[in-house]
Order: C-alpha cells, then structure tokens, then sequence
C-alpha cells in the first residue's frame, strides 16, 4: 500500500477565544506542526484519561516556537504596535500562551476521519 503524505501543512488565522466578539481583535497565524515536531512537543506532554494530550511546560515551549509564524492587532501600552518575533511571545500571559499552544496541538493532531481516509 501507497504511503500519502500531506503536504499541505499552512498557516490559518485564530483569534483568542475571550477576542472573538471584538470589532478588531489580536490575531495569530498558526502553523500546524509536521510529524517530527509533533513527536518533539508529543514527548513533552501527558495523555489525560479521555484522550486529550496535557502538555507540560516544554511541550507549551515547543508547541508555541514552532507553531505560531505572525501575528496582527497585538500591542504595547502605548498604543504602538508590537512586531511579531518568537522572541516577543515570552510577553504575553500564561492563559494566553496556553490557549495558543493547545491551538497548535489541536490544529496538528489528525481527527478519526482523516485517520480512516489515510
């Protein structure tokens, strides 16, 4: 049997969960990670009862420097916006940091249909 890869791994736009009624709203742009960086942040992790994965600080660490490429509406007290670097991120909350990252993960993390369709 053929092996089909998916090639088609691109950035899409999220907005924050408590962002979503905001006329103008921080964006992200998150990449899903490909398997060898899945397996990275999957090592760094821990698989809770129900199936969902828990990641440790590493994994949020791995998960948010390989899948957040950009950003857009993310300023600093002034007013001024703030450029987008892997740098920078370290400034954000932690709930924030983890929203995003779990984003990642999810966004990797193939569902039972693409799992049958392979």
């Amino acid at each position: 049997m053929a092996l089909t890869l998916n090639t088609n791994i691109v950035p899409t736009w999220y907005t924050l969960s408590s962002d979503e009624d905001d006329a103008a709203p921080a964006k992200f742009k998150l990449k899903p990670l490909d398997g060898e960086q899945y397996i990275e942040v999957f090592a760094e992790s821990e698989m809770s009862r129900n199936g969902d994965i828990k990641l440790n600080g590493l994994g949020l660490k791995l998960a948010l420097r390989y899948g957040v490429v950009g950003w857009e509406n993310i300023d600093d007290e002034r007013g001024k916006a703030i450029k987008f670097s892997i740098h920078n991120i370290k400034k954000f909350p932690m709930e924030v940091l983890s929203e995003l990252a779990t984003e990642v993960v999810n966004r990797s993390t193939p569902d039972e249909d693409e799992l049958k369709n392979s």
